[in-house]
């Protein structure tokens, strides 16, 4: 009489099974990847190249990675890359100093971080408005040095008056740039309404234009 072979199939121990559970457990209640393959390795299962990457990626976005330094000075100035930034900043460096070519390399870093922090002052959020930013710096710049110009002993009524005439209309044009600035981060005070369309029953009365309280519109049309 034959005897029918049993294959005996290795049993991990209780203490490596209940620790698998427990690291399987963790690793669903925290979003944890390396929990979960260490289970997996302690079970002796193979893991699945789907299930591996969505652990990798649920573990990347628990812990997202630090931005860079590049990426910080980017963001400060309202850039995407560094070549951007590098280039705004160049420019404002030389408004600042146009003899920078005679700068020792140590003021040079300086100009360069003074520069960023004007433009952070400023808080651009795009290229465009860190470049509005920059012709902000530059014109406020040229207005002052003309006023300081205009300040300057032994001048003629002619170089004041001249001096005082850049001054100004530097001046306008920073101001028409800093309402630039706050149409383009939609801080503009200004409001527009636009009416299309009006019904006015019978025996009413409506008034189209401006409506100044206690008096009548400035152009408008009554009906009634």
């Amino acid at each position: 009489m034959r005897h029918k072979q049993t294959r005996k199939v290795p049993v991990a121990p209780a203490r490596v099974t209940r620790q698998a559970t427990k690291l399987r457990m963790g690793g669903i209640r925290k979003g944890s990847s390396q929990n979960f393959l260490s289970c997996s390795a302690a079970v002796g299962e193979p893991v699945h190249p789907v299930r591996r990457s969505a652990c990798l990626q649920a573990a990347a976005q628990a812990h997202p990675a630090a931005p860079s330094l590049d990426d910080r000075m980017n963001a400060a100035v309202g850039c995407k890359t560094s070549e951007v930034r590098s280039a705004i900043l160049a420019q404002v460096v030389m408004i600042q100093h146009p003899d920078l070519a005679d700068v020792p390399s140590d003021d040079r870093i300086g100009a360069y971080l003074r520069a960023m922090a004007m433009l952070g002052e400023l808080q651009p959020r795009t290229a465009t408005e860190s470049l509005l930013a920059a012709q902000m710096i530059g014109a406020q710049r040229l207005a002052m040095t003309f006023l300081e110009r205009a300040m300057l002993k032994d001048q003629t009524s002619e170089g004041i008056d001249a001096n005082i005439l850049r001054a100004t209309r530097l001046m306008r044009v920073f101001n028409e740039q800093v309402e630039t600035m706050a149409k383009l981060k939609g801080k503009s005070g200004q409001q527009r309404v636009v009416v299309e369309h009006v019904t006015v029953a019978a025996g009413g009365r409506a008034i189209v234009g401006a409506v100044i309280p206690g008096g009548r519109g400035t152009s408008g049309d009554n009906r009634g």
